[in-house]
């Protein structure tokens, strides 16, 4: 089984829910990858960005991907556009409508 673990906006592959999730997932035998999403560039974030990494760490599939707030959004983006790819979604308080939200506390 090979899983995909998102994290989310401002975190990253060492942050301690990631590597809980990626520890006890190996123990169970499964294949775990946890990409860094913003691929080097913080400033330069972009979904578009975030996607062509998650298309590369699929490559093809089949993976089950567990995404956590921005990671769930771009979890759920992905199975919707690559169905044949995705076996199982496992979602952490996706960050559904973030774009609509976050001007109301951020301004715009």
């Amino acid at each position: 089984m090979r899983i995909i673990y998102l994290h989310g906006f401002a975190s990253g592959p060492s942050s301690r829910k990631a590597q809980i999730f990626a520890g006890r997932l190996r123990n169970a035998g499964a294949g775990v990858a946890v990409p860094a999403l913003d691929g080097g560039d913080f400033e330069g974030l972009t979904i578009t960005g975030q996607y062509e990494i998650l298309r590369r760490e699929a490559a093809g599939g089949p993976v089950t991907l567990i995404g956590s707030s921005m990671g769930g959004y771009l979890a759920v983006l992905y199975a919707s556009r690559q169905p044949a790819e995705v076996e199982r979604l496992i979602l952490l308080a996706p960050a559904f409508h973030f774009h609509s939200r976050w001007p109301l506390f951020l301004g715009e």
